[in-house]
């Protein structure tokens, strides 16, 4: 029975479930972003590549992340893409990989806390753990640094000024290429 104009039209629109309009989710299971994923993912991005996504790249990270992909996952998809590979190349040791991934991700990082964490690389790695499992920490850990360390928080702010840079660039200017 449609009692108003408007139950006439959501009546039409809407998939019905026992005259109550219920709509059925589980037809099409997905969850919306949320700024706090989106953000994670950019970090993830910015760590991996070195660059902001842009629209193109962030579209398509977005979609995985609403179809059920984990952020480890969607580091999967970034350490296993021909512009990863093409910046650390599959043939690296993990020494190799960490000096080189540490030296990008920590501009200008001195030369013993360099070997540190690459001795840290290479213990992750030959426990099992993956290029994205290296990736992923080490963008959570900067991420998530007090800028104020003394330590390390200049890398901190560094890396956090390169995400802001970057979320600039593809929120706000939506610019469709990934850029340095």
């Amino acid at each position: 029975m449609i009692d108003t104009p408007m139950m006439a039209i959501a009546e039409r629109l809407l998939p019905q479930r026992n005259n109550n309009f219920e709509i059925d989710l589980k037809e099409k299971e997905t969850m919306a972003i949320t700024a706090e994923t989106r953000k994670t993912i950019i970090d993830m991005v910015v760590g991996a590549y070195g660059t902001a996504p842009g629209t193109t790249l962030l579209a398509s990270l977005v979609a995985e992340s609403e179809a059920g992909k984990s952020i480890d996952e969607i580091a999967t998809i970034l350490t296993t893409s021909d512009t990863f590979n093409a910046i650390y190349p599959t043939f690296q040791t993990s020494g190799e990989f960490g000096a080189e991934f540490l030296a990008n991700i920590l501009p200008g990082v001195p030369a013993d806390a360099l070997a540190e964490g690459v001795t840290i690389v290479e213990g992750l790695m030959a426990a099992g753990g993956t290029r994205a499992d290296v990736v992923k920490i080490s963008v959570q850990f900067l991420a998530q640094l007090d800028e104020a360390d003394p330590a390390i928080g200049t890398y901190a702010a560094a890396f956090n000024n390169k995400v802001e840079a970057a979320t600039y660039y593809t929120l706000t200017l939506e610019q469709a290429a990934a850029r340095c």
